[in-house]
């Protein structure tokens, strides 16, 4: 026997179970994860995984043997899985040394970690919270090319760390770790060249402890590099599955049963001896939209839609855009609110997610503008011709107007503004009241107003001297008429004064008695019938003037 192994005999009986209920009472803690961390459960429960189920004490039959194995050495490495607590907590090895100074891996206590190199020392780190039975958990060892050296479990580093066989040696949370792990490690929950490094420490009828229904998935292995800066207190445990990045010496994914003991890497041959392949406790995620489709007006209430979940337990939503004026719940997946901006049919990706996968379906939104309406300032108006008209103004009281229309055309003069609707200008021809339909359009309907129009004559203003002059005028008549009258009086009035101033010629011959009484009796004749032409012409002429 090694003097290790006596100092474990000597030490360990009393000294564990003292620390583990100290570590327990003061160390207990409740981690929160990052928006984009991996929550271990969801991911555990989303997985395959490997299963090693409840065995008796000691009876190491079901393990994973790796060939060639893998020798850690002095180099920077990573040890990462996912796993699941069983019934009760155990020491099971995530990894168990072959040979050599082999590195092993496991849990020494609920709240602790141990890294042993076989033959030349342990460490254990002190974990910030306290492993609880039938739980998944993200744990993560890595040692950097500084040979800084740290645990995390579920992304929070550990607290402290102490030599396993010399207690009162202590470090923080990172140790410096300078051994040479100059040996295969080659086993999974198995430890060949160790029979006692996963010893019992729970003070119950176990010796050592193995794996009993305890789960893994996504187990990688990292040597030559560091996945994780041993100085970050925090690392955000990594979405599944983990990829083969270089220098991964072991990668078992358990993406299916035919792959499940098949090392990613080809790096290592993987033997198994009754562990089990198990399908992931979680369904992926399905559902189902009420409504695939919906058309809404701008500035209204959107209906939305309610999820009906078909498949496993829903973990979050998620939408590849949310419409200008709602929100989304990504939690429930519900679409919520009232649509503040027009836009055309846009289709909406929701995606329900668990740890299983996720799933998607498509909802259609058209947000249409509001129907126009309208008001006019004014519904008529009378101009007289080559007068500016006043016209209207337009009050919209619905939805954006696209534009506007006029029926009959604008009338002489006047122009119609399709953009505004306005009509403006000066109606050069008299028309009688005309109504016009003015119109106001968008994409959802159309909405009518009526202008009517009337166009006047200029009106004739009166001039006092041109109206006395008509008035006389149809008083007297037409003097133009009397024109002729008039000429055909002052002829015979000049033809009366030659007859009256012509003296008569004496005849030499004298006449006798009978000629003067002929003479005489015809100059009276001839006077009489003058005198009834002229009493008649005097009578026409009185007629006439009387008629005018």
């Amino acid at each position: 026997m090694s003097n290790i192994e006596s100092k474990l005999q000597k030490v360990f009986p009393v000294r564990p179970i003292q620390s583990f209920f100290i570590v327990v009472a003061l160390t207990f803690t409740t981690i929160s994860y990052s928006a984009n961390a991996a929550e271990p459960s969801a991911v555990g429960q989303g997985n395959n995984s490997l299963t090693f189920a409840a065995s008796t004490a000691d009876s190491r039959s079901q393990y994973l043997d790796l060939s060639p194995g893998i020798n850690f050495g002095s180099s920077a490495f990573t040890i990462e899985t996912y796993f699941k607590t069983g019934p009760s907590l155990d020491n099971g090895f995530f990894l168990g040394v072959g040979s050599g100074n082999g590195l092993s891996l496991n849990i020494y206590s609920p709240n602790e970690i141990q890294v042993d190199a076989f033959g030349i020392n342990a460490t254990i780190f002190v974990l910030p919270i306290t492993m609880q039975v039938n739980t998944w958990y993200h744990l993560a060892v890595a040692r950097d090319a500084s040979n800084n050296e740290t645990v995390w479990l579920n992304g929070s580093r550990a607290t402290s760390a102490y030599n396993r066989w010399d207690r009162g040696i202590t470090y923080g949370s990172v140790f410096t770790d300078t051994r040479n792990y100059n040996g295969n490690t080659t086993g999974i929950n198995g430890s060949t060249a160790c029979s006692h490094c996963n010893q019992n420490h729970y003070n119950d009828a176990r010796s050592n402890v193995d794996f009993s229904g305890v789960k893994i998935t996504n187990f990688r292995v990292v040597v030559g590099s560091t996945v994780y800066d041993p100085n970050s207190a925090t690392i955000t445990p990594p979405d599944t599955p983990l990829a083969n990045i270089a220098n991964t010496k072991l990668l078992l994914k358990v993406t299916n049963s035919s792959t499940a003991f098949t090392d990613s890497s080809g790096t290592q041959t993987v033997t198994n001896t009754g562990v089990t392949f198990t399908t992931a406790e979680l369904a992926a995620p399905a559902f189902t939209l009420s409504s695939t489709t919906e058309t809404r007006t701008v500035n209204t209430a959107a209906t939305g839609f309610t999820i009906n979940s078909t498949g496993g337990a829903i973990a979050s939503f998620a939408i590849n855009a949310t419409p200008a004026g709602m929100s989304f719940n990504t939690t429930t997946g519900a679409l919520t609110g009232t649509p503040n901006t027009v836009a055309a049919a846009t289709n909406y990706t929701i995606t329900a997610t668990n740890a299983s996968g996720n799933a998607t379906r498509t909802f259609t939104l058209t947000v249409t503008v509001a129907a126009p309406a309208f008001t006019l300032s004014s519904s008529s108006e009378s101009k007289t011709v080559n007068t500016a008209i006043t016209g209207y103004t337009i009050t919209s009281t619905g939805g954006t107007i696209a534009s506007y229309a006029i029926s009959p055309a604008a009338p002489a003069g006047l122009t119609f503004n399709t953009t505004t609707g306005l009509l403006t200008g000066t109606p050069t021809e008299v028309a009688a009241a005309t109504a016009y339909t003015i119109t106001a359009t968008n994409a959802t309907s159309s909405t009518t107003q009526t202008f009517t129009l009337t166009v006047t004559a200029v009106p004739v203003v009166a001039d006092p001297e041109a109206t006395r002059r008509a008035n006389e005028q149809r008083e007297w008549g037409d003097l133009s008429g009397l024109v002729p009258l008039i000429n055909e009086l002052l002829k015979e009035m000049e033809e009366g004064m030659k007859d009256t101033s012509t003296p008569k010629k004496k005849s030499p011959t004298i006449k006798t008695k009978q000629n003067t009484s002929e003479i005489q009796k015809s100059e009276q004749k001839n006077g009489k019938v003058k005198n009834q032409a002229q009493a008649k012409k005097s009578k026409k002429r009185s007629n006439l003037l009387k008629t005018k």
